[in-house]
């Protein structure tokens, strides 16, 4: 589910913000999103849900 998203984002959307802005400007925006992750979510937050996640589709049957 999340795949697709994940392939729009790095061929379409990152595509695109890196023309509208420099690497100067963009830089700072991923260590700004970690902070909001780990302030929101706590340590790797993105990853632990992601485990969650995974797990309950496991328990649910589905193999994706």
């Amino acid at each position: 589910m999340y795949a697709p998203q994940e392939a729009r984002e790095d061929t379409v959307l990152f595509t695109e913000l890196h023309k509208l802005i420099s690497k100067h400007e963009y830089d700072p925006l991923g260590e700004d999103s970690e902070n909001i992750e780990r302030q929101t979510f706590g340590g790797d937050g993105f990853d632990t849900y992601l485990d969650k996640v995974t797990a309950v589709r496991r328990s649910l049957g589905s193999t994706i």
